[in-house]
């Protein structure tokens, strides 16, 4: 078993089926949420690649995986800390509104 192939371009392998379909096994769909995650995130195209990369070469690359996150969630706090100085901006503006 183990974790389902993953293409060098960081998509999930689907196994064809007799019939000709494909079916996402339980991992593969957890894998493709989690990507579909990460995308959401902001994390870039190649380095939500090399991830998957990493994924599929297994647990020695651990540390590696935490890297890319921890970054990807460094980006996203900075994010988050811009819009918050513009969250306070808009309220100084709405404040001196209501009070002239």
């Amino acid at each position: 078993a183990g974790d389902p192939p993953v293409h060098p371009g960081g998509s999930v392998r689907l196994r064809p089926q007799r019939s000709g379909t494909r079916h996402y096994g339980e991992e593969a769909l957890q894998r493709a949420v989690s990507f579909r995650f990460l995308q959401q995130a902001g994390m870039e195209l190649g380095t939500l690649k090399h991830f998957a990369r990493l994924v599929e070469q297994g647990s020695d690359t651990v540390g590696e995986r935490l890297r890319l996150l921890r970054r990807c969630r460094c980006c996203l706090l900075e994010e988050i800390h811009q819009k918050q100085q513009a969250l306070d901006q808009v309220d100084y503006l709405i404040r001196e509104l209501r009070g002239k």
